[in-house]
């Protein structure tokens, strides 16, 4: 058995958590929240002392890896996306303060 294809059905059968929008905001749990500093932890940037200062290649890496680990009705995939700039703005400053 090719143990590629086996790795690849592994890493793709892992469950992504469904998000939802609460008055234009996410509310992740506590898992979901270390999901996030993990995926901020895959493309650090030295002048990213703040979200807004993180580049925009860094901040677009970051949501694709966001949406390799979480689904979300695409309907509401603009929404979630400024959803997920604030999210990231809040929790990416507790991140580089702990730092």
């Amino acid at each position: 058995m090719d143990m590629s294809l086996l790795f690849e059905f592994v890493a793709s059968s892992k469950p992504r958590n469904q998000l939802k929008l609460v008055v234009g905001h996410l509310y992740l749990s506590s898992q979901e929240s270390k999901q996030i500093t993990r995926i901020f932890k895959l493309h650090l940037d030295k002048d990213g002392y703040t979200w807004d200062a993180v580049p925009k290649d860094a901040r677009d890496f970051s949501w694709n890896e966001f949406k390799k680990h979480f689904i979300w009705d695409e309907a509401i995939t603009a929404m979630l996306k400024v959803a997920w700039e604030k999210l990231c703005d809040n929790q990416y400053f507790d991140f580089t303060y702990k730092m």
